[in-house]
C-alpha cells in the first residue's frame, strides 16, 4: 500500500504547510519546496486515485475529511495550506468546513472545476 502523504523538511517544526498537488501530479512535487523552506514541516498529500491509491469516493468532501484525518493522525492543530489547481479547490472546501485548522491559504492556478 502506498502512503497517501509524505512529510518533508523540518519534521519537528511547529510551522506546518499542508500541500495538495494539481490533478495528474503527485505529492512528491513538493519535495523541492522543502529545500527552500527549511524551517517548515511540509505535509504533501496525494489526491484520491493518485500514486496507485484507490478510494471509492473521489468527491471533494470526502477528501476534505481525509485531510482532517491526516492532521489528527499527525497531531497538527493548525497549518498553512497550499493547493495547486484542484488542490486549491479542495483547500478552500477544507477551510469552509474546518477553519480552525487554517492559518493561511495559498491558491496556485485555481483551474476550472466543472460541477456538472
Amino acid at each position: 500500500m502506498v502512503n497517501r502523504f509524505k512529510v518533508y523538511g523540518s519534521i519537528d517544526s511547529d510551522k506546518t504547510i499542508i500541500a495538495l498537488p494539481a490533478l495528474g501530479e503527485r505529492k512528491e512535487i513538493y519535495e523541492s519546496l522543502s529545500w527552500y523552506l527549511k524551517e517548515y514541516k511540509i505535509i504533501a498529500i496525494d489526491l484520491p486515485g493518485h500514486n496507485q491509491t484507490e478510494q471509492v469516493d473521489n468527491s471533494i468532501s470526502s477528501f476534505v475529511l481525509e485531510i482532517e484525518n491526516i492532521l489528527k493522525k499527525l497531531m497538527v492543530s493548525s497549518a498553512h495550506f497550499i493547493g495547486n489547481s484542484i488542490g486549491g479547490w479542495i483547500i478552500q472546501a477544507f477551510y469552509s468546513k474546518f477553519p480552525h485548522y487554517v492559518e493561511s491559504l495559498t491558491l496556485l492556478d485555481g483551474g476550472y472545476y466543472f460541477l456538472g
